[in-house]
C-alpha cells in the first residue's frame, strides 16, 4: 500500500514536471541570480524564462515580456557586434542574444562620459561578443539609463556610477557566450552618441 502511494506520488510529480495533468501552468517567475550592486548603481541580475525563438519577417514588431528584451521571437538577421552610433531594433538585438552576445544599452546624455568611455573600451576588448548601442526607450521601462542583457538575463542600472563598467565586465564574463547558439559577431566601430 505504501509502495503504491509512493509510485502514484512519483508518477504525479513526473507528470506535473512534464506539463501533463489538468493544472494550468502560469508564467514562470523571474529569479534573482545575483544581488544588486549598489556601488555600481545597478539592480539585481535577474534571469527570466526563455521565450520562443521564431524568426519574424523583417520590420515586424514583437511584444517582449521584458524591456529591454532578453529572449523571444526575432528577425532572421542579427546585428554586427561592436560599438554603434544609432539604435538597433529590439528584434535584431534579441537575435544577437541568441548567439551568445551581450548587449549593453544606454540612454545618451544620461550616463557620465567616463562610464561611456569605459563601456566603449570594454566592447573593443571583446568586440566579437559585445554590442554597445544607444536605446532611448530605456528611460521609460522603468528609468534605466544603462542595461546589460544576455540570453534570458537582465541587469538594469538606474543610477550608474563609475563602477558600472566593472559590473558590465563581470556580466560579460558570467553570461556572455551562454545561449542556445554560440556564433561570434562581425564587429563594427561607430562613435556612440553621448
Amino acid at each position: 500500500m505504501r509502495r503504491a502511494a509512493i509510485v502514484s506520488l512519483v508518477g504525479s510529480l513526473a507528470l506535473a514536471a512534464c506539463g501533463g495533468g489538468d493544472t494550468p501552468s502560469g508564467p514562470a517567475t523571474p529569479v534573482e541570480i545575483q544581488p544588486a550592486d549598489e556601488a555600481a548603481g545597478c539592480d539585481a541580475i535577474v534571469r527570466f524564462p526563455e521565450g520562443t525563438r521564431k524568426h519574424v519577417t523583417e520590420g515586424t514588431r514583437v511584444q517582449y515580456s521584458t524591456l529591454p528584451p532578453v529572449s523571444g521571437d526575432h528577425e532572421g538577421i542579427w546585428g554586427a557586434t561592436g560599438t554603434y552610433g544609432k539604435e538597433i531594433p529590439d528584434e535584431i538585438q534579441v537575435h544577437n542574444l541568441e548567439h551568445g552576445h551581450v548587449v549593453i544599452q544606454y540612454v545618451p546624455g544620461e550616463i557620465d562620459d567616463a562610464v561611456l568611455d569605459g563601456l566603449v573600451t570594454l566592447t573593443k576588448s571583446n568586440p566579437e561578443w559585445i554590442l554597445l548601442a544607444p536605446r532611448a526607450a530605456n528611460r521609460f521601462v522603468p528609468a534605466t539609463p544603462l542595461a546589460f542583457t544576455a540570453w534570458t538575463v537582465l541587469r538594469r542600472c538606474p543610477a550608474p556610477t563609475g563602477k558600472a563598467v566593472d559590473a558590465a565586465a563581470a556580466f560579460v564574463k558570467a553570461y556572455g557566450q551562454k545561449a542556445p547558439e554560440k556564433i561570434p559577431g562581425d564587429p563594427v566601430e561607430e562613435t556612440p552618441p553621448r
